[in-house]
């Protein structure tokens, strides 16, 4: 018995001693993400929500403005940029498995990333009815620009908590 151990130890340690090839692509964001520190000092800060978009641009209209100028009711449009793309058909895992599932035509703001390793990057829902309001912040207000994300929503949300907050002089909840 001593010797059968032995031999399943020993062909045990000669297997893991063995090099070991791993395929993969592992994309890993240029971009970092926008930090706390970033949301506060951004120019524009807005409630928003879809109007239309075309290709790479993305018409908003302003439901209220927590800072910066500009006023409810108008239509801003923005650039997306980076990996940023407004979709109306099926993202993330339902456009890799539902192939034949029809297209619900609701506008979704996403942003892409990998999934599938390897594999190549996938539309990921950031919003995923663009058509209800929700906070957008811009660094500038020349030219409002969605090129990286910004960290988890829930995280910002409680960092300000019930406490006046510092992006527009009074509270507010991320919607």
């Amino acid at each position: 018995m001593l010797r059968f151990v032995l031999l399943v130890a020993a062909i045990a340690a000669g297997i893991a001693g063995q090099p070991r090839t791993a395929f993969g692509e592992f994309y890993l964001d240029p971009e970092p993400p926008m930090s706390w520190d970033g949301l506060l000092a951004c120019e524009l800060a807005v409630v928003a929500k879809y109007a239309s978009h075309e290709g790479q641009e993305l018409q908003l209209e302003i439901v209220e403005v927590l800072k910066g100028e500009a006023r409810a009711g108008q239509t801003l449009k923005v650039n997306l940029e980076h990996l940023y793309t407004v979709e109306t058909g099926r993202v993330g895992w339902d456009r890799l498995t539902n192939q034949n599932a029809a297209a619900d035509g609701i506008p979704k703001l996403c942003y892409k990333g990998q999934i599938i390793n390897p594999g190549d990057l996938v539309p990921l829902a950031v919003r995923s009815d663009a058509r209800q309001p929700a906070i957008y912040f811009f660094s500038t207000r020349e030219q409002p620009v969605l090129r990286v994300r910004h960290r988890s929503i829930r995280r910002c949300s409680r960092r300000v908590g019930n406490k006046r907050s510092r992006v527009c002089r009074r509270p507010f909840s991320f919607v």
